[in-house]
Order: C-alpha cells, then structure tokens, then sequence
C-alpha cells in the first residue's frame, strides 16, 4: 500500500492508508527524504527560479559545524562506551529485539535502551535484524 501524498476523489482523507506501523515508517521517511532534498537545494543555492523575489529577501543561515565538534563526539561517544555497563546493554538491546519480534510496543525498551546508553545505531540494528531496512526506492 503506497502513501497518498494528496487527498482526490478517492482518498477522503490524506492519511488513509496509514493504518499499519511500515506505513507510517514509510511516511516518517518520506518526509524525510523530503527534507533533505530541501536543505540540499538550499546549500547548493536552490534550484530553478522564483518570479517573486525582492530586494529585501535574506539570505538563509545554514548551520555549518566544524570537525572539532565531530571529533570531540566522537572522543565522548569512546568515553561514554568505555563506562557503560556492557552486559546491560546487551540485555536491553535484547529485550528491544523480543519486543519486536512479538510485534508488541517497542517504546518501553526503546527508552530502556537508551537509559543504559545503547546508542541509536545499536537500537536501530536492534530493530533492523527483526523488520529489515527500508530502501528508498530511486525514481525520477
């Protein structure tokens, strides 16, 4: 079942057809899929051309970050892995993976994971193992 992305005669609501979690998932991705492609077209000064314009338009902020934050996340992210309680971890990203596995609610143990500082890569392969991966799908 595809996402509508705009209500027509035969869509009476713009959110019929999200019913199910892979849906939504769908959905979650979509949107932002979408907005990356909005900031990539910022950055690379935006595309096509805009007949509205005017001479007290400004331009947008981009937020760029240093490699200095990086690596110092990177170091505290060493730290922070270095300190937590492994064997807890592995129970918790347990828990997380039978959670799903039964199709039961995973926010319990997601929160339980991220309380014994799982990070979100681990959380997500937690996840992964049981659903699989979404795959955009390439169209133009």
């Amino acid at each position: 079942m595809s996402v509508p992305l705009k209500g027509d005669e035969t869509t009476p609501s713009r959110w019929q057809g999200l019913e199910g979690r892979d849906n939504a998932l769908n959905a979650l991705r979509l949107g932002l899929a979408i907005a990356v492609a909005v900031s990539h077209a910022l950055i690379l000064g935006g595309v096509g051309v805009n007949e509205f314009t005017s001479d007290d338009d400004h331009p947008v902020e981009i937020l760029k970050v240093s490699n200095d934050a990086e690596l110092s996340q990177r170091r505290h992210m060493a730290d922070v892995r270095a300190r937590r309680d492994a064997k807890l971890v592995a129970d918790r990203l347990e828990a997380l993976k039978r959670a799903a596995e039964a199709d039961k609610n995973v926010i319990g143990p997601m929160l339980d994971c991220a309380r014994s500082y799982c990070t979100l890569y681990e959380i997500r392969q937690a996840l992964e193992r049981v659903w699989g991966a979404y795959r955009e799908p390439v169209f133009f």
